[in-house]
């Protein structure tokens, strides 16, 4: 379950920016996810829950965005949505693609007082 260190990853970044901000509390965490990014969203949040326990992030809501991943395709330059990884170019059939979106997985903003 590689959630649980990506979580302890975001507690870690998110409690770093709201010390330099000097908040006192956060409320919210916008976290964006790449729909290619291997995330198991229902396992993140849960470990998120885990991993804030007793920081300054223990009530702070987790809002997760998804972002579509597309490709571009090498040998006719078609850019198309991907659902799977061996999705084919939805103009040609090639599989030889380069993903530009989809794979991230960033904390966006932090919301607090």
């Amino acid at each position: 379950m590689h959630e649980l260190s990506i979580a302890l990853s975001i507690i870690e970044i998110s409690a770093d920016h709201a010390e330099k901000a000097a908040m006192k509390s956060v409320s919210k965490v916008e976290i964006e996810v790449g729909t290619m990014a291997g995330i198991e969203t229902e396992a993140l949040m849960l470990s998120l829950d885990m991993a804030s326990r007793n920081t300054i992030l223990e009530n702070a809501g987790f809002e997760i965005t998804y972002i579509q991943a597309q490709a571009r395709c090498r040998s006719c330059q078609q850019v198309f949505n991907v659902e799977n990884f061996y999705d084919a170019c939805t103009q040609c059939g090639s599989y030889d693609k380069e993903f530009f979106q989809g794979k991230e997985l960033r904390v966006r903003a932090i919301t607090g007082e």
